[in-house]
């Protein structure tokens, strides 16, 4: 029955979002509509756990038992309906954020200027709004979201695993006990009295910090609660990104308004108390961190520290308030205070939105293992604010130097390419607006050789904004191309030639020409030590059928006959890979098709099953390797992976293949 209901609850969620876009109801009233969705399931779910432990309960007390076996009796029934909970809880968190953190992107970059509340907004004021320029229409989901969205869902968890053992269990063995005692040695009127007692104590919640009423009343609250910190925390994302300076409190203002929230309405605070108060806030680690950051003050300490209300209000009082935690929704229990932008707001720098303090997770990395030496790189990369752009004056996607500053105040460059300068129709089978999640697919196959990367940390990220979509490329200091170093002291055995060589084989690159390969050394450039290949711009990878040429990593003619045969250290890269994992990579992206996935995944599984699959296909075709255009082989055998799979692979590997294909 749990399952049952936790299903149809997520049908009507969904069935509610497919009408809220047909409708085009703005974020304020589905937020309204999820939050009531979430009371809903979670006292229906209460109802139907608490039903068989007053039933058990009832049955352990008619046969003799003790009140605390009445108790354990409760307990175990009761026990599952955290976990019936927990995860429509999250869902509904990340939901309201997400719908928080577009309604405040829209308010605040002047799409709609309707009040931030549940009230539906006047549609026109929405018509009259003057949108500013410079931002997209939506804001962009990030790692930070994410993080944000994932503290927020623990702290839900905090109250829900905490409601029965702390406001439900103690009254349950005191209330069975009184019966038991009641009854004396009638088991029959024991058990009457103590399903009667069980059914009022699991319909009403008494707790620690003085509430009373029935539990429909009390997951009323605990829905409000968690949708009220949600939107606060989403709204207040957006107006830090956008520049905005101070946010006031507002509330509906009908009958249900409190004392607290009718004095809390019109006060202005600054965007950065609202910072300080969501970065506390997410870094509590449980609900007594909480309480403590975020306290319920009360009506007497609030008057005390701001005795005028509303707009009224000084500065001064405001920040007082502020400095008490209490600048942020929610004020109270069930409040159903929000922030919203300053009427005439002025707008300055964006703030970097606060990131819960634990450690941030990155694309590629694997649970419990040892840190990459790249992930610090990558979490700055996600995470940091763009600032401004240089010119880089290299290739036709008008590739620019971005200047981006992290959370904890580091400058981190990067090679941006944005989605709007790609070219359409550049190469046959890779479509325009998707070279960038292809460059981070690239560098992701890297990782997953293992050890140092010759792709710099590459992410597809939507910095919103001027902007947009686009690659981030970790800018690599010191890398120079070919034309600035000597390369003859190159060997074919050098690890990052070949690393970079069986990239290229495995992606179908067919890009790989001089200035899409730079070195980093050491010493003179006319004798350079410690030489290493850094391959960029991977954008031309994967294609949907076989790539238009093939160009090896260096010109150097000697160098490519060593090469059609992978060596030691390629063979060992080879067979770690996973096709399963490969396959996730490259769908994940969004970008490369199946098609395109399934012949990644032939060549792969064709070099692992002979390194020599290249050389043998050049040695059928031609003798003289002094005479033999050596590009050749190479793209014969990426062609054979898309148009001839069954020349490479037997039907047993190819079955396999389309099986994980399938999965996808």
């Amino acid at each position: 029955m749990p399952e049952v209901l936790a299903l149809y609850d997520v049908g009507l969620v969904a069935t509610d979002a497919v009408l809220a876009k047909a409708l085009g109801l703005p974020e304020t009233t589905q937020i309204a509509r999820r939050e009531s969705r979430l009371r809903v399931f979670m006292l229906r779910a209460w109802d139907n756990r608490s039903g068989p432990a007053v039933t058990a309960g009832a049955v352990v007390a008619t046969r003799g038992g003790t009140a605390k076996a009445v108790e354990a009796a409760v307990d175990k029934a009761m026990q599952p309906w955290v976990n019936d909970v927990n995860p429509r809880m999250a869902s509904a968190v990340e939901d309201i954020y997400r719908l928080a953190r577009t309604a405040g992107w829209r308010k605040g970059t002047g799409q709609t200027t309707a009040a931030l509340t549940y009230d539906t907004p006047n549609l026109t004021e929405v018509l009259k709004a003057a949108p500013r320029t410079g931002f997209s229409v939506l804001p962009a989901f990030d790692l930070v979201d994410e993080e944000a969205v994932d503290a927020l869902r623990g702290h839900q968890v905090f109250w829900i695993g905490d409601h029965y053992d702390e406001n439900i269990s103690k009254a349950v063995a005191n209330s069975a006990r009184e019966a038991i005692v009641e009854a004396g040695q009638d088991r029959a009127k024991a058990g009457q009295l103590v399903k009667k007692a069980l059914e009022a104590e699991l319909g009403r919640v008494v707790t620690p910090g003085g509430f009373h009423g029935s539990a429909a009343q009390y997951f009323e609250g605990l829905a409000a609660n968690a949708a009220t910190v949600s939107r606060a925390h989403g709204q207040m994302s957006s107006f830090m990104r956008i520049g905005a300076t101070t946010f006031t409190i507002t509330n509906p203002n009908d009958s249900r308004t409190c004392p607290i929230c009718s004095h809390m309405d019109g006060k202005v605070f600054t965007v950065q108390q609202g910072a300080e108060q969501m970065s506390k806030e997410l870094a509590a680690k449980s609900p007594d961190d909480i309480k403590k950051v975020h306290p319920w003050i009360g009506v007497p300490k609030m008057k005390a520290l701001s005795p005028t209300p509303g707009v009224k209000g000084s500065k001064g009082q405001s920040d007082k308030l502020a400095k008490a935690g209490f600048s942020m929704p929610p004020f109270h229990f069930r409040c159903r205070d929000t922030v919203d932008i300053t009427e005439d707001e002025t707008f300055g720098e964006p703030l970097i939105p606060p990131t819960p303090t634990k450690p941030v997770a990155v694309p590629g990395a694997v649970p419990g293992a040892k840190p990459h030496p790249d992930d610090k790189i990558l979490a700055g990369l996600l995470n940091s604010v763009p600032k401004s752009t240089t010119a880089l004056g290299e290739g036709v996607n008008q590739a620019k130097v971005l200047n981006s500053v992290t959370p904890d105040g580091r400058k981190i460059r990067s090679v941006w390419k944005s989605v709007d300068t790609e070219k359409d129709l550049l190469r046959t089978g890779i479509d325009a607006g998707s070279y960038h999640s292809r460059d981070a697919a690239v560098y992701q196959l890297d990782r997953l050789l293992g050890g140092e990367t010759v792709v710099p940390p590459t992410i597809s990220r939507d910095l919103g904004g001027k902007f947009g979509r686009g690659s981030m490329q970790h800018f690599k200091s010191g890398a120079v191309t070919n034309r600035k170093v000597n390369l003859q002291g190159l060997k074919a055995s050098d690890p990052t030639l070949r690393r970079t060589t069986l990239l290229d084989y495995i992606s179908a690159n067919d890009d790989r020409h001089g200035n899409n390969v730079m070195y980093t050394f050491s010493g003179s450039s006319n004798k350079p030590k410690a030489l290493k290949l850094v391959a960029i711009d991977n954008g031309l990878s994967f294609p949907k059928g076989p790539p238009a040429r093939y160009i090896f990593p260096t010109n150097n003619h000697s160098l490519k006959p060593d090469l059609l045969t992978l060596n030691a250290g390629q063979r060992r890269w080879v067979k770690e890979m996973s096709l399963d994992r490969v396959a996730e990579i490259l769908n994940e992206s969004g970008n490369i098709p199946k098609p395109a996935i399934r012949s990644t995944l032939v060549r792969i599984r064709s070099l692992q099953k002979d390194p020599k699959v290249i050389k043998k296909i050049l040695d059928a075709k031609i003798i003289d390797l002094d005479n033999a255009d050596l590009d050749n082989p190479v793209l014969d055998w990426m062609t054979r992976s898309s148009e001839a799979p069954g020349s490479l692979l037997d039907s047993a590997e190819l079955s396999k293949i389309d099986k994980i294909i399938d999965k996808l």
